[in-house]
């Protein structure tokens, strides 16, 4: 015996074989991490637009709530009587 562990070499169509196969692995793994970004870059475009469209209904809301105050406090002031200021104003003599 001259030292035989009992492994062969892989021949070249099994060396090949192996290599198609970690290539097919690699683009499976690759279609499917493009795929995750793709999904990714969606969620996070939905999650953008839903912020723009609250901060805009917040918005409204707060110009609504304004103007309505506004439209209150301005119906609802008192009539204020006109005070008369005399032009010359003389202190008593002491």
């Amino acid at each position: 015996m001259t030292g035989d562990t009992g492994e062969r070499e892989p021949t070249v169509a099994e060396r090949e074989a192996q290599r198609a196969a970690e290539q097919e692995a690699l683009r499976n793994v690759r279609r499917l991490t493009d795929q995750l970004e793709a999904t990714q870059r969606s969620e996070d475009r939905l999650r953008r637009r839903g912020l723009k469209i609250a901060a805009a209904a917040i918005v409204v809301a707060l110009v609504l709530l304004f103007a309505v105050f506004a439209e209150r406090s301005s119906t609802q002031r008192p009539q204020q009587e006109r005070i008369s200021v005399p032009e010359k104003i003389e202190l008593p003599r002491k």
